[in-house]
């Protein structure tokens, strides 16, 4: 299994326009949404659709778009819902959207994104008929397009959207995060550097860094950031991220002291973003402990999953993720998160794989969640299933450390199809790999023992150990010790 998790930065988030603005990071770009009856104003005009006519297409269209608002669901929308049900079968997804989207505690099911994202590109592209240089509206269809899989189009709309309003950090930063996703951060970083904002402003600042130093390109922009910090011109929220990026480059260049100094002033008004970063910080014993409670804190949804992991409370954990993926449902990472967690600590295999199909079709090319499906596969005896997801993810993964994680996934199999030393070859091959991570190291002996037990050739005893059971990360990483006893087998 493996999380994505090894290293984070402050990533820019890509979210919808409305999402951004209840954290004020839209607060300023033109828009027909940026009015205060704007967003409001959508969804009664929709309302008034459905009401003047009551079929299925107005209904979806009126669903797609509640499943994204954060209003509670409307009198018009649980009508639509309803006639939904009744027109609909058991099973068919347009019943699971009005579950959801009248009822935000339903379950997720893995076409819901696209069929809403469906809808909302139906209601966008009618808005740009009314508003046809609106960068919010463009940025908002190639948002729902890249949740679609439909890149070539989404790249498009993103390009409209900077060509609108391209002078705008909020513009900047979900166009940047659309190149992420898309694979091309020198891209994401031209974008950035290009704009007359790039040596200003803090939340173009903290971008620049975070993707130079989280893909390792370039050099993030350390003087033009500090710079920013002594201005004296920002509030503390404006500056969460930026010294959020610098405190994790300081991390990795050795400067502990300096680092925990720029983690508690990004804690002083945080985004939900630096907060989540302060938590994976705190899981890599980089700090102490995070002072701030995510728990009431608007789309904190990483960082409370983080913060549950760290209290092994892992079913809320799980929740969380669930949540974090709906806020954030192009990024792999809450999948990711969120399988390691049902897998390995919850052993929750069926909802391992709901969350990480509900990650697809827009995350589909990120090996690690094809490796982590094929885990919870052979873990619940579906050995073909698994080796399509391994063969799947060796075609995108390229760096050594997914190599080693999936042939110890290769491993796990093998011995679940009776050739053990086979099995034992791969765990021997993924140990050579992966041995400097004592975290997958750990995981690996765990997994690699479980299986060795199974079939009855080592005991507990023999390998040193009183229970077979990972409840955290710290379990995990003290089954490193049994790898020599393996390695003579």
């Amino acid at each position: 299994m493996e999380t994505l998790d090894s290293y984070r930065q402050v990533i820019p988030r890509w979210v919808l326009f409305h999402r951004a603005c209840e954290t004020m990071v839209g607060k300023g770009v033109k828009s027909v949404l940026s009015a205060p009856d704007g967003a409001r104003g959508e969804l009664d005009r929709l309302r008034r659709d459905w009401t003047a006519n009551k079929s299925m297409p107005y209904a979806l269209d009126l669903l797609g778009v509640a499943l994204f608002s954060d209003e509670e669901p409307s009198l018009e929308a649980k009508e639509a819902a309803k006639l939904v049900f009744r027109e609909t079968n058991e099973g068919d997804v347009r019943r699971e959207l009005a579950s959801v989207a009248v009822d935000r505690d339903a379950p997720l099911t893995q076409n819901i994104f696209s069929v809403a994202s469906a809808g909302n590109v139906k209601v966008l592209r009618d808005r740009l008929k009314r508003f046809p240089r609106d960068p919010t509206t463009w940025m908002d269809l190639g948002f729902h397009l890249a949740l679609l899989g439909n890149l070539r189009n989404a790249r498009r709309c993103v390009a409209a959207a900077v060509g609108s309003g391209g002078a705008h950090p909020f513009i900047l930063r979900s166009a940047s995060r659309f190149f992420i996703h898309a694979g091309d951060p020198r891209e994401a970083l031209h974008l950035l550097r290009g704009s007359s904002l790039s040596r200003s402003n803090p939340w173009i600042v903290s971008a620049d860094i975070a993707i130079s130093d989280g893909f390792r390109i370039n050099a993030p922009k350390v003087s033009v950031a500090r710079g920013i910090l002594g201005s004296g011109r920002y509030s503390a929220f404006e500056l969460s991220e930026i010294r959020s990026a610098l405190a994790t480059i300081e991390f990795g260049a050795g400067s502990g002291a300096k680092a925990r100094k720029l983690v508690g002033e990004s804690l002083i008004e945080p985004t939900e973003n630096a907060l989540a970063q302060a938590f994976w910080a705190a899981g890599r014993g980089l700090v102490p402990g995070v002072s701030v409670d995510p728990k009431n804190r608007v789309n904190a949804f990483e960082a409370r999953a983080r913060n549950f992991v760290a209290r092994e409370k892992h079913g809320q954990a799980l929740e969380q993720c669930f949540e974090w993926l709906k806020f954030q449902p192009l990024s792999a990472r809450p999948a990711a998160f969120g399988s390691f967690v049902a897998a390995v600590f919850l052993e929750r295999h069926e909802e391992a794989l709901k969350l990480i199909d509900l990650a697809f079709p827009a995350s589909g090319n990120v090996g690690v969640l094809h490796n982590n499906k094929a885990f919870s596969l052979v873990s619940l005896g579906q050995i073909e299933g698994a080796l399509k997801e391994v063969e799947c993810a060796r075609s995108i993964s390229s760096n050594r450390v997914d190599s080693g994680v999936l042939e110890a996934t290769m491993g796990l199999i093998e011995f679940r199809r009776g050739d053990v030393e086979e099995g034992r070859a791969c765990y021997k091959r993924a140990y050579h790999t992966i041995r400097k991570d004592e975290l997958l190291l750990g995981l690996l002996c765990y997994y690699w023992l479980r299986e060795e037990i199974r079939i009855g050739s080592v005991s507990l005893a023999d390998a040193g150990v009183s229970k077979l059971e990972v409840k955290s990360e710290k379990d995990a990483r003290t089954f490193a010790k049994v790898a020599k006893i393996l390695l003579k087998l």
